[in-house]
């Protein structure tokens, strides 16, 4: 009588081992089980935190606005975003020389010239070593560049709005127009 009495008892616990009822105390009572759904809850952690990491993204913000410096964005903000983290543009600031839905990339320069800046004659984010940046300058300031005309000018500009900024300087071959000769030409005379 003692075995009949045995298996309706096994059989219950069976089935609430097998729906998940008293799972929490399975894992308790096991040290394998929970050793296990330890290390799955580190990994799952440390994702979480590498993702968080990769998601931000550090711009320079300079010239016309509030506060210039470097901050700190989501991968994926525009310039607008950026602009505003430094507090705003300056009353007389020209913003219609920046592209304020741009896509931002890590390690981005944002300069905002006055509007007396622009006045007197083309800006352009050169830099100390005279080289142009191709994610910041102007279609006309990249007419300047050796085989560069107004339309391989106005090509590379619309390149950047569509596709975001330029990661390295042979990303601008992938523009059209713009090959392997005509970027040796150039390649000394431009940065990102």
């Amino acid at each position: 009588m003692k075995k009949k009495c045995k298996f309706p008892i096994y059989l219950g616990l069976s089935l609430l081992l097998l729906t998940g009822c008293g799972r929490e105390e399975t894992l308790v009572l096991t040290d394998s089980l929970t050793e296990t759904v330890t290390e799955e809850t580190e990994e799952t952690c440390s994702t979480s935190l590498e993702e968080t990491l990769t998601g931000t993204i550090l711009v320079y913000v300079c010239g016309a606005v509030e506060h210039p410096g470097v901050y700190e964005l989501t991968d994926g903000d525009r310039v607008v975003d950026a602009l505003s983290q430094a507090g705003g543009a300056l009353s007389d600031a020209h913003l219609d020389s920046l592209n304020l839905a741009q896509k931002l990339t890590d390690g981005a320069k944002i300069q905002v010239f006055t509007t007396a800046e622009v006045e007197q004659g083309p800006m352009t984010d050169s830099g100390m070593d005279g080289k142009i940046n191709i994610n910041t300058a102007t279609a006309e300031e990249l007419t300047k560049l050796s085989g560069i005309g107004d339309s391989k000018a106005q090509a590379i500009v619309s390149y950047r709005e569509e596709h975001g900024s330029f990661t390295a300087i042979e990303d601008i071959k992938k523009v059209q127009g713009i090959g392997e000769g005509l970027f040796s030409r150039i390649e000394e005379s431009i940065t990102v």
